[in-house]
């Protein structure tokens, strides 16, 4: 079993946690050795090369036969008589720093067959320069009826005359899902491929945009589910081998999407009806003129590519007839932005009122200074797969377009949140600033419509741990590594990249953000590890414009049975508690194994030789609710709360033999397993709470497997009940996603049975009931008579202790200080504190009012190394009332003395006046390790005169910090000198401000 370890992490004083956004741009730097486990591999990072970036393999239906567009209100297109996808392509780019002969080299490949590359003329010598843009169309000039012209493809594909579109002669229609490769001719070796996947990475008329990966040849995806843009390559694409285009000009000049918003809340008892009212998008102005966005632009709604409706926009008029008034005059006023708003009273029924503008703005807080227009020749905003988009118009008729966005609600915008998006500063493709964030229509900050400029940092990144060489089946890896910003460019991502047995794909875990400073760690999953022999992995610290690599380690991943002579699950040392299974396997029939325990022999039966694993990945948790796995009968076997990044989502719980029934008939060990969504204060009490809030979260991926690399799956899923099923899901595939919860539609609980083949029980055991055993150290021995193994266990029935110091129900104010303890006899494996939702030091010192009047919640969690598990929860309420001074001053004033006097209001009964001698710091001596007060982190080194441990520095800190809001706020924190960790003292309150941040000088200073 794992110690506990106790972490210290490296910082500095925080002005604003940033907001995170997709990695643009990003140029790879390997970080300075540090130690650990590198792997003996030939991989290397990717330099130059020839790459996939966008492919559309599933053009949509261009034929006359099937054309119903405009009677749907799309937009006119170039029609032909031919059903099959005429505009299929494939868009590749070089990071060569030379010209390359592709037909000369390499070959292009669609699943397993070679195709024909030639220009658009024929000839078959194809020239790619350096960073050129290069369409490989799929030319059916097999075709027998006319087929688009080269003109008609790049004016319907909006490709931009900079980009090459070069032939493919394939006589056929490119597969939905199928797999595109660039192949060497010389040796046939793959240096750039991707399988697009229908329905995952595309679909009919949506392409999928593709980023250089750090190692090998596969291309990940840098955006899935996109609007074709064939000819523009994103230097986020191309992984830091081509320096990003970013203009002199750093404000974007023109009108942009920067806010969408296409999933509503549910305002049914308001309106009486449960559908989206008040979807809508924001756009800016950057320009110093007023635009008029019907005559000057277009506004756009695209199904996907060859269905999109052009918007008219309108005034709300409450005189006119369902209160749409006139088209003439929606003006973006200059520097100002506009929100646009999906008005669905055309096509909705069966409501009581519809919403008003006066109600949008208040529901939005859209001040009165900010235009309101109406959209109302389309029915809402669908949840997800769609594109938004703005075109400006040219005094010749013609149109191009500024800014696009295709949304996918299920991942950038989910119920009741917005996309915030910011200009891209090379194509018209916004950038995805920060998904699900919460709404802010009408507010955009500068960040939006302002390039970033490129100052040539990157990040810090060091390993701040020990890597070991290996760790046992059935645990997780964590990796602790310190990351520190440089300059003005904030980072956009860590990101962890593995995988397993040296072959196949790598994965990888992206974090945009932790509130604990300089703080990455590195974690991957037991489910996944478990059946594996090793696991790769190196980390990836991004900002907008370059990447800062890791060195690559390798972890070796033990058996639990690779253990020669005769052998026992329990490990020397191992901590135990309540009943266990203790088995001994001597590779043979274990005919002669024999178990003691303290000298005495005890019975043996048949068993799997440590129960088994159960695997899974459980997703939408939070640190509160006490989900758990249970049995049928609900007796508790793992808990699965969230607790901030302890828990992760995969995880692989040890099930033990005494949970299986053996099922004659079948020649089987059957089991079903339960989860439960679990409330506050229980997990499956169920009827006797039935009216509390649970959880609601999902699991997918489960199977029991066993320490010899065998693997189950479910046989059923339950309960079978028609009111939940659906949600449920009764599917047994290993990808199926099951919903556990309360909202409507689910059950708080969930079973999977299983049943294990009687042949897999390869070794005898015991059951030992511990609690009939004394606290402390016992001795196990197995033999087979020839063989024999002996260890040390410890029995240890007792949970941690939890003190919150803080009782259930109190009433807080003043200066607050939370500490809880945890006792615990043995080894603390986790101890975790979180206030309201949020994990913070065991020691953390804050204010009433700095918390905010109202109830608060402070929970702590403690589990011991026999799995002993402990929580407590209070609920406090807090009375933040500032106490204001009236008035103040000094009366009676000699040489030697005076008296000071305070009058205040909102006095209570335990209010203390103290008076501070008060001297003033030189701030000219203050320093910074920043210039200019660059964000997100500020550090001041303060001179300091000689003081005393009991004396108080107050501070104060007046600023202004990008992407902060009512929950990243401005943050102060000082260096604890003791422990080296930092200590917070204050937040700033709603105007960016920082009054009287006080701190002791011991340990301080």
């Amino acid at each position: 079993m794992r110690k506990r370890k106790n972490k210290i992490i490296a910082g500095t004083v925080v002005a604003v946690m940033m907001a995170g956004s997709i990695i643009a741009n990003i140029s790879p730097l390997i970080a300075s050795q540090t130690g650990g486990n590198s792997v003996a591999a030939s991989e290397t990072f990717n330099k130059e090369g020839l790459w996939i970036t966008e492919i559309y393999q599933n053009d949509v239906d261009r034929s006359e036969k099937n054309n119903t567009r405009e009677k749907s209100g799309y937009e006119s297109i170039k029609l032909y008589k031919s059903t099959t996808d005429l505009m299929e392509f494939v868009e590749i780019t070089s990071t060569y720093d030379k010209a390359v002969n592709f037909n000369d080299i390499y070959e292009f490949v669609y699943n397993d067959t070679v195709q024909k590359v030639t220009t658009m003329d024929g000839n078959d010598e194809v020239i790619i320069q350096p960073e050129e843009k290069v369409v490989l169309w799929n030319y059916r000039s097999d075709v027998t009826t006319a087929i688009p012209t080269e003109e008609e493809f790049r004016r319907q594909m909006r490709i931009p005359d900079d980009a090459v579109v070069l032939k493919v002669t394939s006589g056929v229609n490119w597969a939905v899902t199928s797999t595109f490769s660039l192949k060497t001719k010389s040796d046939d070796g793959i240096i750039s491929t991707f399988k697009a996947t229908d329905k995952a990475d595309t679909m009919d008329g949506y392409s999928v945009e593709l980023a250089i990966p750090d190692i090998g040849n596969e291309m990940q995806v840098y955006r899935e589910m996109c609007e074709p843009s064939p000819g523009y390559v994103y230097s986020g694409q191309l992984n830091g081998l081509v320096n990003a285009k970013v203009p002199d000009n750093q404000i974007a000049d023109g009108v942009f999407i920067t806010e969408v918003r296409p999933n509503d809340i549910n305002r049914s008892s308001v309106y009486g009806i449960s559908d989206d009212l008040m979807e809508c998008v924001e756009v800016v102005n950057t320009t110093d003129h007023d635009v008029d966005l019907n005559n000057e632009y277009q506004f756009g709604y695209a199904v996907k590519e060859g269905s999109r409706k052009i918007l008219q926009l309108s005034h709300y008029d409450e005189n006119a007839e369902l209160n749409i008034g006139s088209s003439e005059g929606c003006v973006v006023p200059a520097g100002k932005t506009a929100v646009l708003w999906y008005y669905r009273i055309n096509y909705l029924k069966n409501y009581t009122s519809f919403p008003t503008e006066k109600e949008f703005r208040a529901a939005y807080n859209i001040s009165d200074d900010i235009p309101v227009y109406l959209c109302t020749d389309q029915n809402g905003m669908n949840n997800t797969n769609r594109v938004v988009e703005l075109y400006k118009l040219d005094s010749d008729g013609t149109r191009k377009m500024v800014s696009y966005y295709s949304y996918i609600g299920s991942s950038d915008c989910k119920d009741n949140k917005s996309a915030e998006l910011m200009v891209n500063p090379e194509g018209p493709e916004m950038l995805l600033k920060t998904g699900n964030a919460a709404t802010s229509m009408g507010v955009v900050s500068a960040d939006q419509y302002t390039y970033l400029k490129d100052d040539g940092s990157a990040l810090t990144l060091r390993l701040n741990d020990v890597v070991p060489e290996s760790i046992m089946q059935g645990d997780e890896l964590r990796v602790n590594f310190y990351f520190a910003e440089n300059g003005s460019l904030p980072r956009t991502g860590i990101t962890t990249y593995y995988r397993f047995d040296g072959t196949g794909s790598w994965y990888s875990s992206t974090e945009i953000k932790r509130r604990v400073p300089n703080l990455y760690e590195a974690l991957i999953p037991a489910d996944e590890l478990f059946s594996h022999d090793y696991v790769e992995f190196y980390v990836s610290a991004d900002n907008r414009y370059r990447s800062t690599l890791s060195d690559m380690y390798r972890v070796n991943i033990s058996k639990l049975n690779e253990v020669d002579g005769i052998r026992t699950n329990i490990s020397d040392k191992q901590e135990v508690s309540g009943t266990i299974s203790v088995t001994a396997n001597d590779g043979g029939d274990n005919h002669s194994s024999q178990i003691y325990v303290d000298g005495t022999e005890c019975q043996t039966v048949p068993m799997l030789e440590d129960g088994a694993y159960y695997t899974f990945h459980a997703d939408g948790r939070d640190s509160y609710f006490k989900n758990a796995v249970t049995t049928t009968d609900n007796k508790t076997i793992a808990s699965i709360g969230k607790w901030q990044y302890q828990i992760l989502d995969g995880q692989a719980i040890h099930i033990d033999n005494s949970y299986f029934t053996y099922n004659e008939e079948n020649a089987s060990y059957d089991i079903t397993l339960r989860f439960w969504a679990g409330t506050y204060g229980a997990t499956v009490d169920e009827y006797l709470l039935p009216d509390a809030n649970r959880e609601d979260f999902t699991v997918t991926k489960l199977a029991l497997k066993l320490i010899n690399g065998n693997v189950y799956y479910p046989t059923k899923i339950g309960p079978d009940d028609s009111a939940t099923s659906a949600k449920t899901n009764l599917s047994t595939a290993y990808e199926t996603d099951h919903y556990i919860g309360d909202s409507t539609g689910m059950c708080p609980y969930m079973d999977a049975s299983f049943s294990i083949p009687a042949t897999e029980v390869t070794a005898v055991g015991t059951q030992i009931d511990t609690t009939k055993l004394s606290d402390g150290e016992h001795t196990l021995k197995v033999t087979n008579g020839e063989r024999t193994k002996e260890v040390t266990f410890i029995v240890d029935n007792k949970a941690p202790e939890i003190d919150l110091g803080v009782e259930d129900g109190s009433v807080l104010s003043g200066n607050l200080t939370f500490s809880p303890k945890v006792i615990e006899d043995n080894t603390l494996d986790t101890f975790v504190v979180i206030l309201d939702g949020e994990q913070i030091n065991n020691v953390y010192e804050t204010t009433a009012y700095s918390l905010g009047d109202g109830q608060h919640i402070i929970s702590a969690f403690a589990k011991d190394a026999a799995g002993n598990e402990t929580t407590k929860t209070a609920v406090f309420t807090v009375d933040g009332t500032q106490i204001t001074i009236t008035a103040g001053g000094t009366t009676d004033i000699t040489d030697n003395s005076a008296s000071l006097y305070l009058n205040v209001s909102n006095v209570k009964s335990d209010t203390k006046a103290t008076f501070y001698k008060a001297e003033k710091i030189d701030t000219d001596s203050i320093k910074t390790n920043t210039l200019e007060g660059i964000l997100p982190y500020i550090q001041y080194t303060v001179n300091v005169a000689d003081a005393k441990d009991d004396e108080m520095i107050v501070a104060d800190w007046d600023g202004k910090a990008s992407n902060n809001d009512g929950t990243h706020a401005e943050t102060m924190y000082v260096l604890n000198t003791a422990n080296g960790e930092w200590d917070e003292i204050a937040k700033a309150d709603s105007n960016g401000t920082i009054k009287d941040a006080a701190f002791t000088v011991a340990n301080h200073v």
